[in-house]
């Protein structure tokens, strides 16, 4: 897969998800080396990034499509690690 893309949604009166914002990106030639876990959190820093305006000072659901993703950012030790 040569890019990442990602989907901002909010939820409208009905909670209904309407989508207000789209992100993507072609990936750099070292960046197409990233393991499948690596992309999709690319993926999620840079649009987290990209809408910062968006989503500063409000509380934010991320919903990744795969496990491994969700546990590669909830590990808390890795999480240190990278501080």
């Amino acid at each position: 897969n040569d890019t990442i893309s990602t989907i901002l949604v909010q939820q409208n009166k009905d909670n209904d998800e309407q989508p207000i914002a789209f992100f993507s990106q072609s990936l750099d030639d070292y960046e197409l080396k990233y393991s499948f876990i690596e992309k999709h959190v690319l993926a999620v820093i840079r649009s987290l990034k990209k809408f910062k305006h968006l989503v500063s000072n409000n509380k934010v659901q991320l919903l990744v499509s795969h496990a491994r993703v969700k546990d590669f950012l909830l590990n808390k030790d890795l999480n240190e690690k990278r501080a």
